[in-house]
């Protein structure tokens, strides 16, 4: 018989958790092992009442909505402001007397950041091949749109919203971005062969909801997700390479010795900076790669997808104004020309949607994990997830740059990639100030703009602001702010305009009255929901 050990052991309460408890003054040690106890999961050990599952689905993100916030600020003039202010000079700062140009000319020689040349340049977009941050800006709109999806999913799901009104949200919300993008890129117009029916709206309302659809029954298979991802990406990465576009490359181009060509070609590495204006090359320069190369599948006049957009798209493609030809319009057979074709395309284009698909998809995998309880997954561990999985995105879309150039037009896969792990990087940032730490305070005027992004998009196509900036702000400039100074020139004084900060002051101005417009929208609680 095996021996006893007996052991004193106070007796303890526990709460009614709908769990077995035994209330024992002894506990009786023997030889005898009991099965181990499968370990309760969070769902078990915290049962949610209909009215808490409410309640919790019902709180928001606020990182998320201050990084979209920012985000769309650049969009309605912060981005211009960053730009006026870096390309001041030390000399314009004579407006405010010697002493202060001097103090500007001592800041400048002792930076050392970035040029502001370089952030100014930042604030641009890129002709074709690379990246600047206001490139990032569209995509990094999609992207959280992405992850905001599995709070609203799971806020229907809390409040007993059966399938099919799930689905016809999904289904609605796509449609009306489409509708309000055609609006926004034409304003009311009914001649129907003239507009342009591709845009950004429509772009992140085709997109997402594809993700949407994808990402719905398979919320909790991440592999799965991360496996479609891929999937949706190198088989874009290998349509745009090996196929060329049908009315620009001759029938040779689509043989089996020419597919062989091309698919070892798309492997060899191109030397291209991914942070340059990397322009088109010239038509008559000995850089001009042949046609049916894959060089060539890069460029506009080539792509497979740009030819896609001059079939299947109906009105007009956002290039077209620059085509240069009066009264064109596109034919089944037109002749090819490269300073034609180059100009039949559209950025945000129906066949670059598919990648698109996938920044989306990437957004809600990353919104998944934020969603969950803190006692599933610790916020910590949240972080981590965000600032590991975006440092993995960020160093793939570098890599494969150098195989398949990093493109916004086109929203290649090493843009998704590299942008998608921006994204995630920045979301993390945010996360960790906004919601860890909690530096609330810090977010509540991102917060007023992210929360009625689409508002203040809308808004400023549609409202001219300028006469209510001008209304409150313009005599003020014109009276405090100095536009013009003396310097000596061979010994006489002549005046010298500088209009700079009166332009700052302005933009400035224009940010203030768009912000206080969406905090007056904010207060009465007016949001608008697509």
């Amino acid at each position: 018989m095996a021996q006893k050990k007996l052991r004193r052991r106070s007796s303890e309460r526990y709460e009614d958790d709908e769990r077995e408890v035994v209330d024992a003054s002894f506990y009786v040690e023997t030889d005898e092992k009991p099965e181990p106890e499968p370990e309760p999961t969070v769902e078990a050990v915290v049962e949610l009442t209909p009215e808490e599952k409410r309640e919790m689905a019902s709180q928001r993100l606020k990182s998320l909505d201050a990084l979209r916030g920012i985000n769309m600020l650049c969009i309605v003039g912060l981005a211009s402001l960053i730009t006026a202010i870096c390309t001041l000079h030390s000399a314009d700062f004579k407006v405010f007397g010697d002493s202060a140009a001097r103090v500007a000319h001592a800041f400048r020689q002792s930076w050392i950041g970035p040029s502001p040349e370089t952030i100014a340049k930042h604030m641009t977009h890129t002709q074709w091949h690379g990246v600047f941050h206001h490139d990032t800006i569209f995509p990094l709109f999609l992207f959280l749109a992405g992850v905001s999806f599995p709070f609203s999913l799971f806020k229907q799901q809390a409040n007993e919203k059966p399938t099919w009104r799930i689905l016809l949200k999904i289904l609605w919300r796509g449609v009306a971005l489409v509708f309000l993008g055609i609006i926004y890129s034409n304003t009311v117009k009914f001649a129907f062969g003239e507009l342009r029916y591709m845009g950004v709206l429509q772009h992140i309302g085709l997109a997402w909801m594809f993700a949407a659809l994808i990402y719905w029954p398979l919320a909790r298979r991440t592999k799965t997700l991360v496996g479609i991802c891929a999937l949706i990406l190198v088989s874009y990465w290998f349509v745009v390479a090996l196929v060329p576009a049908p009315d620009v490359a001759p029938k040779e181009a689509f043989s089996a010795a020419a597919f062989s060509a091309r698919a070892k070609e798309m492997f060899h590495p191109q030397p291209l900076p991914i942070f340059e204006n990397n322009e088109l090359p010239d038509f008559d320069s000995e850089d001009y790669p042949e046609i049916g190369t894959v060089a060539h599948n890069y460029l506009p006049e080539g792509c497979v997808v740009n030819y896609i957009d001059r079939k299947l798209v109906p009105g007009k493609l956002y290039h077209e104004r620059n085509v240069g030809i009066e009264g064109f319009k596109r034919t089944k057979d037109l002749a090819y020309d490269p300073a034609i074709f180059r100009n039949l395309r559209d950025p945000e284009g129906l066949a670059s949607t598919w990648p698109a698909i996938a920044t989306a998809l990437l957004g809600m995998i990353f919104g998944g994990f934020l969603r969950r309880s803190d006692l599933e997954i610790s916020r910590w561990k949240k972080l981590s997830i965000l600032l590991a999985g975006g440092l993995v995105l960020l160093l793939i879309g570098w890599g494969w740059h150098y195989f398949f150039p990093i493109n916004k037009n086109l929203w290649n896969s090493s843009f998704v990639c590299f942008v998608g792990g921006y994204s995630a990087l920045a979301l993390g940032l945010f996360y960790f100030l906004i919601d860890i730490l909690p530096l609330k305070w810090l977010a509540f005027p991102f917060v007023v703009v992210g929360m009625n992004s689409i508002t203040i998009f809308l808004a400023k196509r549609i409202v001219d602001f300028s006469n209510m900036r001008d209304f409150f702000f313009k005599d003020a400039i014109d009276r405090f702010i100095p536009t013009s100074y003396e310097a000596l020139t061979d010994a006489e004084s002549t005046v010298v305009e500088c209009n700079s900060f009166a332009r700052i002051a302005t933009i400035v101005a224009g940010l203030i009255v768009s912000w206080c417009f969406l905090y007056w929208l904010y207060r009465r609680k007016i949001f608008m929901r697509v």
